[in-house]
């Protein structure tokens, strides 16, 4: 089911530790609570996923979606980056890059990551503080 109302959703793959990394990182730069996040492997991601054609099994990537429209890979660092605003916004540099070449860098990232940084055990499980800005 798409949400009634638009909104930005982080979907990430759980169990990569760069991922909730960077989860870790925009849950604290996102001061205004713009973006909701949710993993891939969770019942609410794997709902989302079904229903925009995405792959909630085997991540390659995380997505974005804003106002009911999906962004992958780099173009999904960039969408986020315009919803932080700010100094976030400077990040939008990287989207004068070809987009093939910005996909590239990011498949090279994507495809070493759970190498270069590991895998957890289990999906990531926001605290009390954060639970209102996880999908449900």
């Amino acid at each position: 089911m798409r949400p009634e109302r638009p909104e930005t959703i982080v979907l990430f793959d759980g169990y990569c530790v760069i991922c909730n990394a960077g989860i870790d990182m925009l849950l604290r730069a996102d001061r205004r609570g713009v973006l909701r996040f949710g993993a891939l492997q969770s019942p609410a991601g794997r709902r989302l996923s079904e229903c925009y054609g995405l792959k909630a099994d085997d991540p390659d990537t995380f997505y974005v979606v804003d106002a009911g429209r999906v962004y992958d890979k780099a173009d999904a660092a960039l969408a986020i980056a315009r919803r932080l605003g700010g100094i976030w916004h400077a990040t939008r540099l990287f989207g004068l890059l070809p987009k093939a070449l910005r996909d590239r860098l990011y498949d090279v990232l994507a495809r070493n990551r759970l190498r270069w940084f590991g895998a957890r055990d289990s999906c990531r499980l926001p605290s009390a503080a954060e639970k209102a800005r996880f999908l449900t």
